[in-house]
């Protein structure tokens, strides 16, 4: 659950942004490194390979899914680390959890002219870490479809304006639409299937 970045027929990426303390600009852009992985990779491994060997310019929490495995790669310009299920699931917001990557986490940055609470949730590490505690109290194995809606429903804000749901060992996804107006998690839920949106497509390795 979460915003889906990129998809292929080897697994999808979700890329949410985690500041970290130091900011270089005379790297390869993410964007770029993001759309290479997914184009180039050949499997979730090679795929997580490539991101850590690429040197990145910002904070960022990527998480892997393929129908066997998940991994999340929580990276700055300094370092990355990586982790994995937790008691069965894996659960990513905007901040660092891991030991390591904690010391390079930043200041969070955004404009005060927006609502305060919505500031706080979406603006600070509390506010990340608050979601992050909410969705681990929801979650309870498996959690199906309508079960992912209540779970994205409850941590959602007026700042959610893309939401994503997969069940990536049945290759579908659903993406959030409610129009203009936010959050989207409120209306209703488009269904796709990666094999017959990639049906027509070629992939290098």
């Amino acid at each position: 659950m979460g915003v889906l970045t990129g998809i292929s027929q080897r697994f999808d990426l979700i890329v949410l942004s985690s500041p970290a303390k130091s900011r270089v600009f005379s790297r390869i852009p993410q964007e770029i490194s993001i759309r290479q992985t997914i184009q180039y990779a050949s499997n979730l491994k090679d795929g997580v390979e490539k991101i850590i060997s690429t040197p990145t310019i910002i904070g960022r929490n990527l998480v892997f899914v393929s129908k066997d495995d998940a991994v999340v790669v929580e990276i700055s310009s300094q370092k990355s680390a990586l982790r994995t299920f937790e008691d069965g699931d894996i659960i990513v917001t905007n901040h660092y959890e891991i030991e390591e990557m904690q010391k390079e986490q930043g200041d969070y940055y955004g404009s005060k002219y927006v609502p305060d609470d919505f500031y706080h949730l979406a603006m600070t590490k509390d506010g990340s870490k608050e979601r992050y505690a909410k969705m681990r109290a929801l979650l309870n194995n498996p959690v199906d479809f309508e079960k992912a809606k209540q779970i994205l429903s409850s941590v959602s804000n007026i700042g959610t304006v893309q939401s994503v749901i997969a069940i990536p060992k049945k290759g579908d996804f659903w993406i959030a639409n409610n129009g203009n107006q936010t959050p989207v998690t409120n209306r209703e839920w488009i269904n796709f299937s990666i094999k017959d949106l990639l049906s027509n497509c070629t992939f290098n390795s």
